[in-house]
């Protein structure tokens, strides 16, 4: 591997970006901690979702933790609490394996022991891992040590077929160097180490992002072909991001736009945005207030955004008609999918629209929040600026339309409201987003 452009810089500029991480040990070895970096601002009541960081050097003894601090800053202004793992390597006594792998199944269970004292949703945890660190972060969860599960592990440019890869003489004996041997001296560490190998067996896969550089020389493009041609075959699910005219470092440049692809993709995983649709009167702006206040995220009522900026919503349907009032959801919707990590609560009737159900649907995670026609109509009350339920008989009109949007509703996750405070939905909520 070689350091070159950005990076280089930006280690030197470490004192800069770096805001005093607290170097947390997780073992006795000397090797054996992490830097736990924690966004500015009071912790969020759900705690900071989280990221571990794993870095490469074909294991070798020669790079070391801060060459993953570019990606440590980035994903902190995003709002994420960073674990950097440094761990035992070849050259170090214990290194090599199984000591390597050891020490970051125990790094990333550390964080599980830490998450109190600082703040963390261990149920909101994402890992990304650079060439031998991509070997390990995807190792890690699929060899079913990890205590805790994982949203997503990002492989940048990784070393995941251990045979292929000392067959083709990746990182010039790397591999060999790693577990003591080639597969002819010591197969079952090569089987046992190997995510290729891992791929059908694992009990429970997290989902998998690869990113790669055509023009990497450390970890070929062909190379890699091949294990996501494996992975994407197997039952583990995966996306795979390739990029042309990139090397081997550009990936964990931090204003480059491959690291922005990994970034988004961690960002979807453990802070998505989250939607919510329903009838009227089913709770949506307080249960998503609640649940972005719980979050420490926005929120966004689009309702509440037309409102703003075109007047009452009545007066735009006495004006306008339901056709324009349509055509402004569809705006606010397109608004609210272009932000990432916030909470959405939509019209009622906004989900109704294959292209908001389409934009949104694709931007996060979405829930419909029920209610039956009683509890609506209790909720709702003056039914006067409700232009939907104009009438004489506004419970009819109520069962009446719930019964045509039921079909919408339904296609997505539903979440019962009934009888139940807003706190106890929001809680219901962010367990599922955990989950």
């Amino acid at each position: 591997m070689r350091a070159q452009g950005r990076t280089g810089q930006w280690h030197q500029l470490r004192s800069v970006f770096v805001s005093n991480p607290r170097q947390i040990p997780y073992g006795q070895q000397t090797h054996q901690f992490g830097e736990l970096w924690l966004p500015d601002g009071a912790t969020p009541a759900a705690g900071w979702p989280i990221v571990t960081l794993v870095h490469g050097g074909f294991w070798r003894s020669t790079w070391a933790l801060d060459l993953m601090d570019p990606m440590a800053a980035s994903l902190l202004d995003d709002g994420c609490a960073v674990w950097n793992i440094e761990y035992r390597r070849v050259g170090h006594e214990g290194g090599g394996w199984p000591g390597t792998g050891d020490d970051v199944i125990a790094a990333i269970n550390h964080v599980a022991t830490i998450a109190e004292e600082f703040g963390l949703d261990v149920g909101r945890h994402g890992i990304v891992g650079h060439s031998a660190g991509g070997h390990l972060a995807l190792w890690s969860t699929l060899c079913d040590r990890l205590t805790t599960p994982i949203a997503l592990a990002v492989g940048l440019a990784p070393v995941a077929d251990l045979e292929d890869g000392w067959a083709n003489g990746l990182g010039n004996g790397a591999i060999s160097d790693l577990l003591g041997g080639t597969p002819d001296d010591v197969l079952d560490r090569y089987r046992e180490a190997s995510p290729a190998a891992l791929l059908d067996v694992s009990k429970a896969p997290t989902p998998q992002a690869i990113i790669q550089g055509t023009t990497d020389e450390d970890v070929p493009l062909d190379y890699v072909r091949r294990y996501v041609d494996l992975v994407t075959a197997s039952p583990v699910p995966t996306t795979y991001d390739e990029f042309r005219d990139v090397g081997h470092m550009e990936l964990i440049e931090p204003d480059h736009p491959a690291w922005v692809r990994a970034r988004d993709r961690l960002l979807a995983a453990v802070q998505p945005t989250v939607v919510l649709t329903g009838f009227m009167g089913t709770g949506k702006s307080s249960v998503g207030a609640a649940l972005a206040e719980a979050l420490g995220v926005d929120f966004i009522d689009t309702d509440v955004a037309i409102e703003a900026e075109h007047g009452p919503i009545p007066q735009i349907f006495a004006e306008y008609g339901e056709g324009r009032f349509r055509e402004l959801e569809r705006d606010v919707a397109a608004a609210a999918a272009s932000r990432q990590g916030v909470v959405v609560a939509t019209g009622g009737g906004l989900m109704l629209d294959a292209t908001n159900r389409e934009i949104l649907s694709n931007a996060g995670r979405v829930f419909a929040l029920t209610a039956d026609a009683s509890e609506i109509i209790d909720r709702v009350g003056d039914t006067e600026h409700r232009p939907l339920l104009a009438g004489a008989d506004p419970a009819a009109r109520v069962t009446e339309l719930l019964a045509e949007r039921a079909p919408v509703y339904e296609s997505f996750e539903c979440v019962a409201t009934d009888g139940r405070p807003v706190d106890v939905i929001a809680a219901d909520l962010l367990s599922r987003l955990r989950r």
